[in-house]
């Protein structure tokens, strides 16, 4: 809906204008509206309310102290209200406004809960950095009733916490994932970002650009990982290219004002055989993390030591790679037998000295791990790249895995390091924070005389070496990004290839430094509690100054303020502090918060917490240990650690303390009667050290009637165990039901409720011939993929609204069970609807709310033929397309469904710069016509049968489909279905939605999308769209399937609207995807429209179909061309429809400004008017019509007259001479056309085209 702006009156005025207002309407008999209420209140009760009214232009708190600081975003606001009715609560909303900026934000859909008494909540109030100001309002148009104003303070710091890959934390040294899963090479690396509005991660060496991911609203954030095959991910968007073995990634956390750093080195379990935690250092020196090879290293020297691990794959046969090759830059250096650790002498380079290879005593039956040192001498390529090789050798298919390094000659010149006073050796590959000013920085070179040092390519001092040394002095320095470059020079002169280059952040706001006190520290026992009881808090305070006005320091113990530099008790002493903690405030058991605050006159600005722990206790111990949903599903047998079950698989939850490892064992007899006993891994176990949580995932219980016990053995460093034992008893079932989920109804008979017209249902079976629905047979699915479960799975189809009955039958040799459930289709368009429609020219679901037409003789088909048989493309008429009604934050349309994607799925869909002027108008719609996978490389007909019958038949899939998840990008653009036609989609929109407003109604698309350049990706896409307000629809093109939604533009560019002539045209054009704004902050109404956008607009409007395949037209728009504004599909597009031609030598100029007389062309053509095939009459048509008509170029002459008589350009008014009265206009066919007359006509375009109403 439109937001109109509002004055600021006087609160004490609103409220006797309100109800002077309702007084009047009383007496005229007529009902008052809720914002006229008599005596209506609200009172913010959460927030600081006091405010110095005496400048009523500039408002602010009258006591900044007491206005509250918080770091998290949204926040609670609770109010008080008063004379308002329960069933007007929905007409309270809220405005925020931030006291810097001035930008005033208005919401209205995010709802008041109630409660309390006369309480409401609002649960999730947005605020921008710094002072906001909160007002609640009570009403609608220009009377309303306000609350006083609440004042909050927010400050969006960032950081990195609980990085994970998969559900594993990731810890130094450990191996991603644990158990490698052949069918899925991809990982999930995921972590909490608190108020980061963007996470970068790049991959040194196997990235070439950083990878970024978009925080959700918990601050929770998703990047995917997956196995670089000849960097094959290097140029893609979302995909982290990782090898296997050391990966060193370098997370930042930003927003707009704060950045945080992470750097972790991930050895990634490929499966494969791989080289990790490869160093090569200066031979005599030692090892260490600078020395990863993986942090693209140069070395200074060709004498070397290489070290390095390796990880060798066994099978039934023992080693499944028998021996380790090294090669560098191609020349072999040496070969070892890994079976015997023996080295060949005769393909050992003599420039190797010193190898040793010994077998690692941690034993492991998947691999062994085996230790790898020697020397490298005089044999590594100066100035240039170096390649060492790992090949692991196997009688089948080796294995390789190679990293590159560069050698600087040590002979010439060269800056070795750069190093911080404090002996902190600064990196290339990153940013490197300067928090401390003035700083010292220690220039170590070889063979220079001198080094010069430049600031952002500015010299600023040159110094003379002493002992290989020179230092500079940093000071005085801007906060923001610097680049350092450190330039050696000798007798000759200076030496380029000798400097070292480094990116600087400095930052010199006050910060804390603990010495005694870190996030995760645990005190064992009271002699370590007592200790650090006794020390107090100690650590230094930097960049902070004492004697400042309103400054001041404080220190908190779970809560409680033990320190305060106001009242004395937070002194420093050259910067260092000492703070003893009171005996009444004792560490507790468990975890506990360490807090220091920072303010500044008067401001907090920084706040640092601390988690430490502090255990008494020493022997390990359980508690709460139990089967997931022990009482229900597992029921107490005989004994307090016996269970009896009907379930298939077991979970455990529950806690040991004081234990640092736990060792869980399942003992249970084989389908033989023998004992069997199996340890199960640490991935199945789900035990985490540092809570002591266990949360295990599901295990698989025997087929058959036996006793499974599992046993848990905690121990700790203190080699104290405890040991418990839980015994689970399966009893035997005829069948399962695992879907859909059933209850019982008050018939006492077993009833599942959708929302669908069709049905998935699962059925486990153990030892079953088969399983009938009705009188098909449903489909085994792999018990291999499955757990070992015997599930038949079969979809129910056509269900009606209302009840249905669902008979099954499950066949065990001649026996024969059968059972019967009822599926009720409660038939409603809400989220979680779906409808599956078999494909037609015309389809429709939800009461036509979503409607689909086709030209006669439209089926489907394969986005790009099979790869596996190109002469196939599947043309279809009888696969199913699926309708669905999503969950506007998850996407899902299978509400029930649980993937752990739900939080990278909210990602991305709502964290994109597409939609965020744009709120929902209609509800989430998915639209899905499925994906038809490669035919299988067999000879087994049978098979190509199967799958070409699938192909043909098969449905849409939910997006949550754990064969082509959209959201993780595992769908494949080329598999996808599409119609063979161009069709048109419509959608109905919310019918509050005013007449006036349907200039800003538009449809956007969501789906996978395939760049010229053939990268993958998934995002929104502004499509627009022809509204009928008198139906309130809106239609598009659809040429592919994805998510659909109609979305109103709710936040304009201001200096569009404040544009005299042109506001409603661009508004219009924006909300349509037509045009766009040429930053996040401004239109850019007056600079000049370029070629390519032009060209591009009219491609848009004119709804021509995207032709873009193949070689592109002109020199200057390759098929990599993407601005802001344009991209190459659509200039391609329109070169291929005959719209536009080029300059000279093959080129568009696609970023020159377009002259008037150009963009004249581009029209006519585009909308094929008729033209004047005489130039001469048409250019004395120009001549009579325009001033200036005989300044149009003659090529020009017939389209310029062409779009004139349509009127879809105009004239500019000429300057009326003295006596002159009868106006004249001109064309001015060389002038640049600005983007604002470029949306005018535009308009006028699309109202030709009835695009627009006229």
């Amino acid at each position: 809906m439109l937001i109109k702006e509002e004055k600021t009156l006087n609160q004490l005025c609103k409220k006797w204008i309100s109800l002077l207002v309702a007084v009047v309407l009383l007496a005229a008999f007529i009902p008052a509206v809720p914002v006229q209420a008599a005596g209506a209140s609200l009172s913010i009760s959460s927030l600081y309310t006091g405010t110095d009214y005496d400048d009523p232009t500039n408002l602010k708190p009258d006591d900044d102290t007491k206005v509250g600081r918080v770091t998290s975003n949204p926040i609670q606001v609770k109010a008080n209200y008063f004379n308002i009715t329960d069933s007007d609560l929905t007409n309270v909303y809220y405005e925020v406004t931030n006291a810097t900026s001035g930008v005033v934000t208005a919401e209205k859909s995010d709802k008041a809960v109630q409660t309390g008494s006369n309480e409401i909540t609002f649960q999730s109030v947005d605020l921008t950095e710094g002072l906001n100001k909160v007002v609640l309002k009570y009403g609608s148009g220009s009377t309303t009733v306000d609350s006083e104003i609440g004042w909050v303070y927010y400050t969006p710091t960032t950081t990195i916490t609980n990085l994970k890959i998969g559900e594993e934390q990731v810890k130094d040294n450990g191996f991603y994932p644990s158990t490698y899963n052949s069918s899925n090479t991809a990982v999930i690396i995921s972590g909490k970002a608190t108020n980061a509005s963007i996470v970068g991660a790049y991959n040194m060496g196997m990235d070439s650009y950083e990878k970024n991911s978009y925080p959700d609203n918990d601050g929770l954030f998703y990047l995917i990982g997956d196995e670089s095959v000849d960097q094959k991910y290097a140029d893609s968007p979302g995909v982290l290219a990782l090898r296997g073995g050391d990966n060193y990634i370098r997370f930042e956390a930003r927003n707009s004002s704060n950045t945080y750093k992470l750097e972790k080195n991930i050895i990634y379990n490929n499966g494969k055989p791989f080289p990790f935690q490869t160093m090569l250092y200066p031979l005599g020196g030692s090892s260490g993390t600078d020395y990863l090879m993986a942090r693209q290293l140069t070395a200074t020297t060709d004498q070397l030591t290489l070290s390095t691990k390796l990880k060798v794959n066994k099978n039934s046969n023992g080693l499944e790679y028998n021996n380790i090759s090294l090669t560098l830059n191609n020349l072999l250096l040496l070969k070892y037998d890994l079976q015997t650790l023996t080295l060949d002498s005769s393909s050992t380079s003599s420039n190797i000295s010193s190898p040793v290879l010994t077998l690692d005593s941690n034993l492991n039956s998947e691999y062994n791990i085996y230790d790898l040192s020697f020397n490298i001498e005089g044999i590594t390529n100066a100035e240039s790249k170096n390649s060492l090789a790992f090949v692991f050798g196997s009688v089948t298919v080796p294995s390789s895995s190679s990293f590159n390094f560069a050698y600087e000659n040590s002979n010439n010149p060269l800056v070795v390091s750069v190093a911080r006073s404090n002996g902190t050796i600064l990196s290339e590959d990153v940013t490197n924070d300067i928090s401390t000013l003035p700083e010292e920085l220690i220039v170590t070179t070889s063979n220079a005389s001198g080094v010069h040092f430049y600031i952002d390519d500015v010299l600023q001092s040159t110094k003379t070496v002493s002992s290989d040394k020179a230092e500079f002095t940093i000071s005085n320095l801007s906060e923001g990004t610097h680049t350092f470059n450190f330039q050696p020079y000798d007798s000759s002169g200076p030496y380029s290839a000798g400097r070292k280059v480094y990116t600087i952040q400095v930052t010199s706001t006050p910060y804390i430094i603990p010495q005694n006190v870190y996030s995760g520290r645990i005190l064992d026992g009271d002699a370590a509690i007592s200790a650090f009881q006794s020390q107090g808090l100690l650590g230094t305070v930097q960049n902070y100054d004492e004697s400042g006005n309103g400054n001041s320091l404080k220190a908190y113990v779970n809560g409680v303020k033990i320190a305060d530099s106001l009242s004395g008790s937070f002194t420093l002493t050259s910067g260092s502090f000492t703070l003893p903690i009171p005996a009444t405030e004792k560490l507790i058991e468990g975890k506990n918060s360490i807090k220091f605050e920072i303010y500044y006159n008067g401001s907090l600005i920084r706040t640092q917490i601390y988690e430490i722990y502090a255990f008494t206790k020493k022997t390990p111990y359980f508690e709460n240990l139990l089967p997931v949903g022990a009482g229900s599903t597992f029921v107490l047998a005989q004994t307090s650690d016996k269970y009896a079950t009907k379930a298939s698989k077991v979970a455990f939850s529950g806690t040991v303390y004081n234990a640092t490892s736990l060792k869980v064992t399942k003992y249970y007899k084989d389908a033989n009667g023998m004992d069997q006993a199996t340890v199960l891994s640490a991935a199945e176990v789900g035990f985490s050290s540092g809570s002591g949580t266990i949360a295990s995932s599901e295990i698989v219980l025997p087929t058959y009637n036996s006793d499974v016990r599992f046993e848990f053995v905690a121990s700790n460093d203190f080699n104290l165990t405890a040991t418990t034992s839980i015994t689970i008893v399966r009893e035997p079932t005829p069948y399962n039901i695992k879907k859909p989920a059933l209850f019982t109804n008050p018939k006492g008979v077993s009833q599942a409720n959708i929302n669908s017209n069709f049905v998935e249902v699962i059925i486990e079976a153990d030892n079953a011939d088969s399983v009938l629905v009705g009188k098909e047979t449903a489909t085994l699915l792999d018990p291999n993929e499955n757990g070992g479960l015997y599930l038949y799975k079969y979809t129910v189809k056509d269900l009606k609204a209302g009840s249905n009955t669902i008979k099954f039958s499950v066949v065990r040799s001649t026996e024969t069970v059968s059972g019967s459930f009822i599926v009720y289709n409660a038939n409603t368009n809400q989220p979680g609807a779906a409808s599956l429609v078999t494909m037609s020219t015309k389809m429709s679901a939800f009461n036509s709310s979503v409607s689909l037409t086709f030209p006669k003789g439209t089926v489907l088909k394969r986005t790009e033929p099979d790869v596996n048989n190109s002469s196939e493309s599947y043309l279809t008429a009888t696969r199913r397309v699926l309708f669905g009604i999503a969950n506007s934050s998850t996407g899902k349309v299978d509400l029930t469904a649980s993937t752990g994607f739900e939080s990278l799925a909210k990602s991305r869909l709502a964290n994109t710069s597409a939609v965020n002027r744009f709120s929902a108008a209609s509800q989430l719609f998915w639209i899905d016509g499925g994906v038809i996978p490669n035919s299988p490389v067999t000879s087994d007909q049978d098979d190509i049968d199967a799958h070409r019958q699938n192909a043909l038949t098969g449905n849409g899939l939910d997006p949550y489909d754990s064969s082509t998840t959209l959201f993780t990008q595992s769908r494949v653009y080329g598999q996808q279905v599409i119609p063979t036609n161009l069709g048109e989609l419509t959608l109905k929109f919310d019918p509050n939605v005013k007449y006036e407003a349907w200039r800003y109604i538009t449809v956007f698309r969501f789906t996978v999308e395939k760049s010229p350049t053939g990268t993958q990706s998934i995002g929104w896409t502004n499509i627009g769209g022809v509204v009928d307000m008198s139906k309130n629809t809106i239609t598009v093109p659809f040429e592919k399937f994805g998510y659909y939604q109609v979305m109103y533009m709710d936040r304009s560019y201001d200096d569009v609207t404040t544009h005299s002539y042109a506001r409603d045209g661009l508004d219009i054009l924006f909300s349509k995807g037509v045009m766009n704004g040429k930053s996040d902050y401004t239109f850019s109404t007056t600079e000049s429209i370029t070629r390519a956008e032009f060209a591009e607009a009219l491609v848009k409007v004119f709804e021509i179909p995207l032709n873009y395949d193949e070689y592109p037209t002109f020199d200057d728009v390759p098929i990599s061309y993407k601005t802001t504004l344009a991209e190459y599909k659509y200039i391609e597009t329109a070169a291929r429809a005959g719209i536009i031609r080029g300059t000279s030598m093959n080129r568009f100029d696609p970023n020159k400004s377009i002259l008037r007389e150009d963009a004249s062309i581009m029209i006519a053509r585009a909308a094929e008017l008729k033209l004047e095939s005489d130039l001469s009459k048409a250019a004395a048509a120009l001549v009579k019509a325009f001033t200036d008509g005989a300044n149009v170029s003659t090529y020009a002459g017939p389209s310029v007259l062409a779009i004139t008589k349509a009127g879809l350009i105009e004239g500019i008014p000429n300057v009326l001479t003295e006596g002159q009265t009868k106006e004249t206009v001109r064309f001015e066919p060389g002038q640049n056309l600005s983007r604002a007359d470029a949306g005018l006509i535009l308009i006028r375009v699309m109202k030709n085209q009835k695009k627009l109403p006229k």
